[in-house]
């Protein structure tokens, strides 16, 4: 067999190290990088660049006009579209054609169905590298609009923080709130349990997202601001 194209995986946290393990298992020669000073010795080099950086949106930002710059024009550069848009993430990397968005939350392996979304400026031949590169990592995709948080991440962030703001207002406990919605509704987990394996500044990252397109409905919870290691002085809602 032939062997597979080299892929760079930029990023911290369960989504990046999913993807990374997934694509070694699959067969691809995978590297993780962890800071900016790695992307312009090691993603020229690459057939596929993964940006999974777990990271607030200005230093998202940088990531992605780094990796951006290195692209060779044959490549392929998969943006995390749940912290930001995909014609952001494109707009960017100053190489729009290349760039497909998809949605992991958390870590490959606990997600079957991968979403991928086109920026408007995006290649046929790139969504179709895309389709066959989680393909080969044994997941189906599903094609879906670039809107914040995608499905899967705007539904499990909103979840998260409704459970956070019901802490807040005194309603419950966060193990009772936990609780309650895992014997109420049958969820594997509790809604606060799942934004910690989740990582909370994921979540906090997708809902400061959703907050900055759609409005103040999807503002951060004080609780998960502090999970987070974040302040907020005031709670508004």
């Amino acid at each position: 067999m032939a062997p597979k194209g080299r892929v760079v995986v930029f990023g911290r946290g369960p989504a990046a190290g999913g993807i990374l393990r997934a694509a070694l298992d699959a067969g691809y020669r995978a590297v993780a990088l962890k800071d900016l000073r790695a992307i312009q010795r090691e993603v020229p080099d690459a057939a596929i660049a993964v940006e999974a950086s777990a990271a607030d949106h200005l230093r998202k930002r940088e990531a992605l006009e780094a990796i951006g710059n290195a692209l060779q024009p044959h490549a392929l550069l998969l943006a995390d579209a749940l912290p930001a848009t995909a014609a952001e993430c494109a707009a960017w990397t100053g190489q729009p054609r290349l760039c497909v968005g998809y949605g992991v939350v958390g870590s490959l392996a606990d997600q079957r169905v991968v979403e991928l979304v086109r920026s408007p400026a995006t290649y046929d031949e790139a969504m179709e590298k895309a389709r066959a590169f989680f393909a080969d990592l044994g997941r189906e995709t599903r094609d879906v609009g670039d809107r914040p948080g995608l499905i899967c991440g705007r539904t499990i962030a909103a979840l998260a923080n409704e459970a956070a703001w019901a802490v807040t207002h005194g309603v419950a406990s966060a193990d009772d709130v936990d609780r309650a919605m895992q014997l109420g509704t049958n969820y594997p987990r509790g809604p606060l349990a799942w934004a910690r394996e989740v990582g909370v500044d994921r979540i906090v990252a997708i809902l400061e997202n959703l907050q900055r397109h759609e409005g103040e409905a999807y503002e951060p919870a004080p609780l998960l601001l502090k999970m987070a290691g974040k302040r907020k002085e005031t709670v508004t809602r």
